[in-house]
């Protein structure tokens, strides 16, 4: 580096450790042209676009990613993209921000092309930890605050409004056009310190009770992120 230069901070990736790693790991390969819905700073975006990727990316505050060119898109309405033009479209860590998480899906998957991919990623509220601060507050833990759906912290964008349980969100991706192919996590959640009331409590759900809860499958008992893999119906 030069003298007197300024090194740049990374990007930040606004997710959930390991959150970027699975949605890139399930992509088809490139080159392909992937729309980015709530690109945030540009990691992703930046990291698909040295994999080789043509990336289209979108955010309601684009002068965050002043170097990457983004668009600036509330989501609120129609895209301004022809339909079927995307072979990839990513949501990631987005849906539980906006109003309407089905109108966003339909007009989402409506850019993607016939066989094309889409990727939700959201906080998981079915596993043992979340059920865990349901028992005891009503809410879903560190994801979804009171703030937040109140959206009392007045910062546009920024609040998780809408919880959105894995069986809803499938149900959503099929009434919009898509089949679910994959679901996985981008982490399974553990205890590892018991030092109040409500860290026992939940050490006695993940070990005692969740061998009672359904559905019985790890990634949505213990998994921290739903990771959703869909694909447009009909074939190219």
């Amino acid at each position: 580096m030069a003298a007197g230069s300024i090194q740049e901070r990374p990007l930040r990736e606004m997710t959930a450790p390991g959150v970027h790693d699975v949605v890139v790991a399930q992509l088809p390969p490139p080159p392909a042209r992937v729309l980015d819905l709530g690109s945030g700073e540009g990691a992703l975006a930046t990291r698909l676009t040295q994999l080789g990727y043509v990336v289209v990316a979108c955010d309601l505050n684009p002068a965050r990613m002043a170097n990457f060119g983004a668009l600036r898109l509330t989501l609120e309405g129609e895209m301004p993209f022809h339909s079927g033009v995307f072979d990839i479209v990513l949501l990631v860590e987005v849906i539980e921000h906006v109003d309407d998480p089905a109108a966003v899906l339909r007009r989402a998957i409506r850019t993607l092309r016939p066989g094309g991919t889409i990727v939700v990623t959201t906080p998981n509220i079915q596993n043992f930890l979340a059920r865990a601060h349901f028992l005891r507050g009503g809410l879903y833990g560190r994801w979804f605050q009171s703030e937040d759906l109140a959206r009392s912290r007045r910062v546009r964008g920024s609040d998780h409004i809408s919880p959105i349980h894995p069986t809803s969100l499938l149900r959503m991706l099929s009434e919009a056009g898509a089949t679910v192919v994959a679901v996985s996590t981008n982490r399974q959640l553990r205890i590892r310190q018991v030092n109040s009331i409500f860290s026992i409590l939940a050490k006695l759900i993940q070990v005692f009770g969740a061998a009672f809860m359904t559905p019985k499958e790890p990634i949505l008992l213990f998994g921290e992120i739903i990771i959703m893999r869909a694909l447009k119906a009909g074939t190219r």
